[in-house]
């Protein structure tokens, strides 16, 4: 398998989405690292199910904006998938993890992509702490079921990932001193990440106060909003196949 990836043929149907960094301390080198690194956690997926009916792949990039240049309705195979995963380009910038994960619950995992009774997991991989508050932000994607990993690279706070990914935090976060030791992680992570994509999914939280629920994929609709923040809109920025937004 490559890179030592376990093969993983047991999943049925899963949302997986991997939230990758591209602020200035990444760097081209760095970018070019964690995307070999996501296709070898891709094609472990080679005996399951893809596409439409199976395993969805996406992946959205933020520095001072998210991108969403795989969306999880993009492809229909995995070649495809790898294809599109090697044509993203670096642009760099701030690294604002916490609108990051704002935009994974609006627009990644939306009611007009997410499916009923499929396990929806995101993969975070930065090398810096946030730029900009996360604590309400992860707690959003908790809210909505979706299982957070983390793989932290160098400088990134492993506290603030903590806080970040899904408990038990010692089975979702990861840590690589530098972006060569990322293939390291890689059985472990591939394990993991089928492990959780083979199970039921994980439950929605309970809408609080003042929210309600939009769609019968029961997500909450208005709720992600930090309070006492200013409000921020969504707005289409480039045309093509793939949806792409920039938080503003």
């Amino acid at each position: 398998m490559d890179g030592g990836a376990p093969a993983c043929g047991t999943v049925g149907q899963a949302d997986l989405v991997f939230l990758v960094d591209e602020s200035w301390g990444v760097g081209q080198s760095g970018f070019s690292s964690v995307q070999a690194f996501i296709a070898s956690v891709l094609a472990s997926f080679r005996d399951s199910p893809v596409g439409p009916d199976g395993v969805r792949f996406g992946v959205t990039i933020y520095g001072d904006v998210a991108r969403m240049p795989i969306a999880l309705t993009d492809h229909g195979s995995l070649d495809e998938v790898l294809r599109a995963l090697r044509d993203l380009r670096y642009k760099g910038g701030a690294s604002r993890t916490g609108d990051a994960l704002n935009f994974l619950v609006n627009y990644v995992f939306s009611p007009e992509i997410v499916r009923d009774n499929t396990p929806r997991i995101a993969v975070l991989i930065t090398n810096d702490r946030s730029d900009d508050p996360v604590e309400d932000a992860a707690r959003a994607v908790s809210d909505h079921g979706i299982s957070l990993y983390a793989l932290g690279v160098r400088a990134a706070d492993q506290s603030q990932l903590r806080r970040m990914v899904t408990e038990p935090w010692e089975e979702h976060l990861l840590m690589a001193a530098d972006f060569s030791s990322l293939e390291a992680l890689l059985p472990k992570l591939s394990r993991r990440l089928c492990v959780t994509a083979s199970e039921p999914p994980r439950p929605l939280r309970s809408a609080p106060a003042g929210c309600h629920r939009s769609d019968a994929h029961g997500s909450l609709d208005g709720c992600w909003e930090p309070s006492g923040t200013s409000a921020r809109r969504a707005e289409p920025a480039e045309t093509g196949d793939a949806l792409n937004f920039l938080v503003n």
